[in-house]
């Protein structure tokens, strides 16, 4: 054995994975549930093939023992075949009907079953038990935790009806339609979901990122097994590396896309289309930075170009993108359909805005800026280093000629 999660080992009885690992797993196994595992093992020909379930006896280190179900799969690590064993306590006899829409506690509870809930309740990962019509059939208390719901308001309730729809995301923080929900792939196409990163919305509005894994119960009976979903809250690790990753794209300073973020936007823009392609780039340099850095220091001249970079914002549109490439110069990538009075009426309101007095504490300062635009056709066959260059040559044209109105030009 080369690996068993905490739930494994609190299973065996055993208090850390080191008295587990490196043990071969017919300690654990009586001889016939041994055989049933290596018989299931061998019909394992793929990566990613997954037997069936099969009923096990395990023996925990105290010599007691536990009837378990389980499923095995085979993975391929660094070109050696490996086997992910699942041991799974059933939720209900093997002879009673599928779960259905359940109250708050299942119906004639064994103490069995009472037992395998109270120790569902008490492992940190969230357990799901989902009918296959949809509805919610058990919860344990991580589940009801991370989702930030109590049990009546989920047991019973269909995940889509009213108060437990929990909008999901996928892991680009982009909405998953209805046939994309994790729970109807597994309905329909009877395979497993495993290490799926989704974000949801919990009841409170609050949006919380998950790995989960989700199984049919009876795969011999697909049409009508329930499903267990298993979930570990990652919104911690998400959001850092969400962070992680903003400070890789983006200006420190003023919280703008950077150059690497802007000049890679601004390549897939060239071969886009629609709303996605891109119209026009427009390079500014702001005039009189340098006499605010020498004549009021570089804490202020930092506040300049913060407020700078909020006026221009204010001044595009939605779709355009603005960005800091260094210094005191910006660029700004403007999508989608652009006429040339849109264009003009943008450009206006950009030296407008950088013409108004900033004020930092009780100065009041005055910048400038030069502005060069390139437009693009919709066959402009240029690249986009010739694209830059233009638009780039156009503002320096405009800064050398010393005066505030754009210079540019069209392809």
């Amino acid at each position: 054995m080369h690996y068993v999660n905490m739930a494994g080992a609190r299973a065996l009885g055993m208090t850390s994975d080191g008295q587990i690992i490196g043990r071969p797993i017919a300690d654990f196994l009586d001889l016939a549930s041994l055989d049933a595992v290596r018989a299931q093992l061998e019909t394992l020909r793929a990566d990613g093939d997954v037997t069936d379930p099969v009923e096990v006896t395990l023996r925990r280190i105290d010599g007691s023992t536990v009837a378990l179900h389980a499923v095995a799969t085979l993975r391929a690590d660094r070109g050696a075949a490996m086997f992910e064993v699942v041991f799974q306590t059933p939720l209900a006899p093997p002879a009673a009907a599928p779960l259905r829409a359940a109250p708050a506690q299942p119906p004639g509870p064994s103490p069995v079953i009472d037992d395998c809930y109270r120790v569902l309740d008490l492992l940190h990962v969230g357990v799901v038990v989902m009918n296959s019509d949809g509805r919610f059939a058990f919860t344990n208390e991580a589940a009801r935790r991370i989702l930030g719901a109590n049990a009546d308001e989920l047991l019973g309730q269909h995940h889509s009806s009213s108060g437990a729809d929990l909008p999901m995301y996928d892991a680009e923080g982009a909405q998953i339609g209805t046939d994309s929900h994790p729970l109807r792939w597994i309905l329909k196409t009877g395979l497993s979901v495993v290490r799926e990163v989704v974000g949801v919305d919990r009841f409170d509005g609050q949006r919380v990122w998950l790995t989960g894994n989700g199984c049919l119960i009876d795969p011999q009976d697909p049409a009508t097994s329930s499903v267990l979903l298993s979930f570990t809250d990652i919104t911690e690790h998400y959001d850092a590396r969400e962070r992680l990753w903003h400070e890789a794209t983006h200006d420190w300073l003023t919280g703008l896309p950077n150059r690497v973020h802007a000049l890679n936007l601004a390549a897939a823009a060239l071969v886009g289309t629609g709303d996605d392609r891109l119209a026009a780039v427009l390079f500014l340099d702001l005039n009189g930075m340098k006499a605010v850095n020498d004549c009021h220091g570089h804490p202020t001249g930092d506040d300049v170009l913060r407020i700078a970079a909020q006026r221009m914002r204010a001044a595009v549109r939605p779709q355009d993108l603005v960005a800091r490439i260094g210094g005191d110069e910006f660029v700004v990538l403007m999508m989608g359909a652009l006429s040339a009075d849109e264009l003009e009426a943008i450009v206006e309101r950009l030296k407008a805005g950088l013409a108004e007095d900033i004020s930092v504490g009780s100065k009041h300062l005055r910048i400038g800026v030069s502005v060069g635009v390139t437009r693009l056709s919709d066959d402009d066959g240029r690249s986009l280093a010739e694209v830059l260059r233009d638009a780039d040559t156009a503002m320096y044209r405009a800064k050398t000629e010393g005066r505030s109105p754009a210079t540019g030009s069209d392809r």
